[in-house]
């Protein structure tokens, strides 16, 4: 089983979250999709971040529609600051090492990925689907990430197809007798990162809050479960 981890603010969770997970699903074949608000994020400087309970609950009315998506209370119960190490690690150890856990991260977050805690244990320990973000390329990112972490990059234009054999020769080996036993899964490949190629959606919180705020129509750009919460709660105004 493959399963995609999908952590953000998700204030509010949108449309576009939604369509861009539905593309990461098809072209590289993930049973599952966890999106997981986190609780304290730390790298944001935003102070009226919504509370956890509302995000949670927007992003279970947001998926209860789709079969391959699942809300996360992890982070939110958890509580404190939200490291993407240790919500890896959760997940790996709840899912087995037969199963394959992959993080979700946005282009913008890679190029910062150096800020984060432990992030070499991730990149070491992960692979990695990168979504494109407007403003962002590729080749910007490649700029101004080492060496060793922009070697991992692969662009995928379509449906990836995992090498999960990869290292079957090596494993016949004499010199590799103690892990013949061993499972042979995407667990003991090198760690790749995934540059997935699909059109960013130009949608965006800042931009439905600011909607929200000004009174605007937001019908489109969040499921309508997640607009009535919005305003039942009367958020972001």
């Amino acid at each position: 089983m493959r399963i995609g981890i999908l952590g953000g603010t998700f204030d509010p969770i949108h449309n576009g979250h939604l369509t861009l997970c539905e593309k990461i699903c098809q072209n590289f074949s993930l049973d599952k999709i966890y999106f997981i608000p986190c609780n304290e994020p730390p790298h944001k400087t935003r102070k009226d971040i919504s509370h956890p309970y509302h995000r949670y609950s927007m992003v279970v009315l947001a998926t209860a529609s789709h079969d391959r998506f699942f809300p996360s209370f992890y982070e939110i119960e958890k509580g404190n600051k939200s490291y993407t190490i240790d919500t890896l690690t959760y997940f790996q150890k709840a899912a087995g090492e037969e199963n394959e856990v992959i993080f979700i991260i946005g282009l913008d977050s890679l190029i910062e990925i150096e800020t984060w805690k432990d992030y070499e244990k991730i990149l070491e320990g992960w692979n990695m689907i990168v979504i494109n973000r407007s403003g962002y390329t590729i080749s910007e990112a490649k700029r101004k990430l080492p060496n060793w972490i922009a070697e991992k990059i692969e662009i995928v234009p379509g449906k990836y197809s995992p090498a999960e054999a990869a290292f079957s020769t090596a494993l016949t080996s004499s010199d590799t007798e103690p892990l013949k036993h061993q499972p042979l899964t995407s667990q003991l490949a090198p760690k790749k990162i995934l540059f997935a190629r699909v059109d960013p959606v130009n949608i965006s919180s800042s931009i439905i809050r600011e909607k929200v705020r000004k009174n605007e129509e937001i019908h489109g750009l969040v499921p309508d479960h997640v607009k009535m919460y919005i305003k039942k709660f009367n958020l972001y105004r």
